[in-house]
């Protein structure tokens, strides 16, 4: 039964002790000659107020807060405490370490203390406040039951604070838990984490506590992001920020409260509500900022709305940009049934300045308002939203023909126009911008036309094919489509005669630039393109013809005398990112001696040393899935990794359902090696050159 021990007076602000001079101090650190800095803000909690015998516990906690060693050696001789990673996740799996009192008693009374929280009628386990259930029965860190728990947090010789608990029954601490940092094996935690796992949660459990724990030292409210799941369209056309709102009266009121309020008002309003901000010093976490202190600094900084969006599971998350001099910060604000429900700032990291990061990349899940439109209340400024692209008008002609029929089915924007103009509908070539190539049928091409017809927004150029391009056609056309208000996607239709002959799409997002042919080929596409790829193709050109045998011969030493290789110097590349590294240096070698190595860029950049290149040469070459071959020859307009004058060719190596490999090859052999990520069309490896143009870009 719990002893009748009790504070004194009610509980109140500053500490929530009354009628003990050295108590109200005694949130300040203090040393073994008394306190050092003044008291820290403790809010009050929801107990009622106490009677006024708890003169024993009063003179435990002084004790503890201000008595050096010789004091606390005698008062709590035969005292043992626990230390050790028992004090932690997971609770009781292991044997804690024991300290003899008159060694805790020496370590407590010539360090900095200072009071954390006092806790009354604590059981175990506590509802911690991100404590995960493990699947088996946890043991309790102490199991007998006792009256209060004690926390304070003691500064060591070593400037390293750590927490310390002693539990009171009947008058006496009973037990004594010394928190000292031991790796549990489940990583090393803050103070303020640790002191999360030694309490019950004061957001949760604020009853629970005589004295709460300051908001600079309880954990961060947990995070409440906005999914990626979409609800209906709030309104048929949102608004623009800044001066544009939602429309909804509760949500639109929060807003101009957050805008326009002074700190006393935003504290009114919001004096109970904590808010969250990550800090990166060195590690990043999440941090609480107590709500005097969010308020104080929104009232201060200069404010503008920036977005409001729905989200998943509260109403709105309305975006603010604050300035409080140092760049903008973003402040997300959670808003369910006309309440905030969840504060969260944003700052941008301390290696940018704020004009460097829009306030839309700070905010985690901030939607798209080119590919999410639906999600929004209110959108970003204008000079945040995409911008469209530059055009021609689709009334343009070209002076050809063919182009110009095509054009003018495109300015009519008639469907039944554009589905004639198909040279075979039922067997139509489409390229996906960096993908592969498919046949579609009569049914996609009914759908593209109806589509086109809809969403088509202007033309960027027109460019001529070069000899031998597949399929073949004479002209590209590339235009761009409006999918929604902000969202545009290049296109290409591929002109024979006036017919439509093939389509590039741009599913995945693509930009015209990616789809710009090679002006010309030194080797042209074999006929029927992919379908015609033949491992014994070759190039008529000898050194590129070489290197296909040496690979089909799979001849390592062959192979070898056919690379230009480049020498870099050697080095640690543990340290850099993927492929960003200098070689490793062979055996032996100091760092700096020069190595040979042959660039190998696949998805990002790489490098084959002398020993590996050629055998991965040949593998890039004939491991491909069936059929592959030579695709095509262009000429580079520059390689700056070959090692030799003259000119550098790439030859093109592809497949039907794998990946393309481009091989750079100077006058003294194979320069570089590059490959696509996963499956792709040869076409697309090529482009991105410069196109001959019929009609340039505006």
């Amino acid at each position: 039964m719990p002893s009748p021990i009790r504070l004194a007076g009610a509980v109140g602000i500053g500490v929530g002790l009354v009628g003990l001079a050295a108590l109200i101090a005694s949130t300040a650190p203090t040393s073994p000659s008394g306190p050092t800095s003044p008291p820290a803000e403790t809010e009050p909690t929801a107990s009622p107020a106490a009677p006024a015998d708890d003169e024993i516990l009063d003179e435990i906690i002084r004790s503890l807060l201000s008595d050096d060693a010789a004091a606390l050696g005698a008062r709590f001789a035969g005292v043992s405490a626990r230390a050790g990673p028992v004090v932690g996740e997971p609770v009781g799996l292991y044997a804690p370490t024991v300290i003899p009192a008159a060694e805790w008693t020496s370590l407590l009374g010539s360090g900095m203390r200072s009071l954390h929280a006092v806790v009354k009628d604590p059981r175990e386990p506590f509802k911690w406040w991100d404590q995960p259930d493990p699947g088996f029965p946890r043991a309790a860190i102490f199991a007998a039951s006792r009256d209060f728990d004690i926390v304070l947090v003691v500064e060591g010789a070593d400037g390293d604070s750590r927490p310390w608990r002693f539990s009171v029954a009947d008058g006496r601490v009973i037990d004594v838990v010394i928190d000292r940092g031991e790796d549990t094996g489940y990583g090393e935690r803050s103070l303020v984490r640790t002191l999360g796992y030694l309490t019950p949660s004061p957001d949760d459990e604020p009853e629970l506590f005589l004295v709460i724990p300051p908001h600079e030292m309880r954990p961060a409210p947990p995070r409440i992001p906005p999914t990626g799941s979409a609800r209906p369209a709030p309104v048929a056309a949102p608004a623009l920020a800044p001066g544009g709102r939602t429309g909804e009266v509760e949500i639109d009121r929060i807003i101009d409260e957050l805008l326009s309020g002074d700190a006393t008002t935003l504290a009114g309003a919001y004096g109970e509500m904590p808010a969250r901000q990550e800090r990166c010093d060195p590690g990043c976490e999440d941090v609480r900022v107590a709500p005097s202190s969010w308020t104080a600094r929104l009232a201060a900084g200069r404010r503008s709305l920036y977005s409001v969006f729905t989200g998943d599971p509260v109403d709105a998350e309305a975006i603010l940009a604050v300035d409080a001099g140092d760049g903008a910060e973003a402040w997300q604000f959670s808003v369910q049934a006309g309440r905030i429900v969840h504060v969260a700032i944003h700052a941008p990291p301390s290696s940018a300045t704020g004009a460097l990061v829009p306030v839309r990349a700070l905010v985690p899940g901030h939607p798209s308002a080119a590919w999410q439109y639906e999600r929004f209340y209110v959108l970003p400024p204008a000079d945040d939203l995409p911008q469209p692209p530059r055009v021609h008008a689709l009334s343009i002609r070209t002076g050809v023909a063919g182009v110009d029929t095509l054009l003018a089915g495109l300015e009519d924007r008639d469907a039944n126009a554009l589905l004639a103009a198909f040279a075979d509908p039922g067997a139509l070539p489409v390229r996906e911008c960096q993908g592969q190539e498919v046949q579609r049928d009569a049914a996609y091409a009914e759908a593209w036309s109806k589509g086109t017809a809809t969403q088509l927004y202007g033309i960027h150029a027109v460019t001529r094919l070069p000899a031998g391009y597949q399929p073949r056609a004479d002209h590209l056309l590339i235009v761009f489509r409006q999918i929604k208000p902000y969202w545009w996607e290049a296109m290409g239709i591929l002109e024979m005669q006036g017919r439509i002959v093939g389509l590039i799409t741009s599913e995945q997002g693509c930009w015209p630039q990616a789809m710009y042919p090679i002006a010309r080929y030194v080797v042209p596409p074999p006929e029927k393109g992919l379908a015609g790829l033949d491992p014994a193709r070759r190039s008529g050109i000898p050194r590129i013809d070489a290197v296909l045998d040496a690979a089909q011969a799979r001849d390592a030493a062959a192979m070898d005398a056919l690379i230009d290789y480049t020498r870099e110097p050697c080095g640690d590349p543990s340290d850099a990112p993927p492929g960003a590294g200098p070689p490793s240096c062979p055996s032996g070698a100091a760092a700096g001696t020069p190595v040979e190595i042959l660039p190998v860029v696949v998805c990002h950049g790489g490098h084959a040393t002398r020993e590996r290149a050629p055998s991965e040469v040949i593998q890039w070459i004939i491991g491909l899935e069936r059929p592959a071959g030579l695709y095509a020859v262009v000429e580079a307009s520059s390689d700056p990794v070959a090692a030799s004058p003259g000119r550098t060719f790439v030859a093109v190596i592809g497949s039907e359902s794998g990946p393309v490999v481009a091989l750079s090859v100077g006058e003294r052999g194979v320069t570089r090696i590059a490959a696509s990520c996963g499956p792709a069309h040869p076409e697309a490896f090529i482009g991105g050159g410069a196109p001959s143009y019929l009609l340039p870009p505006p």
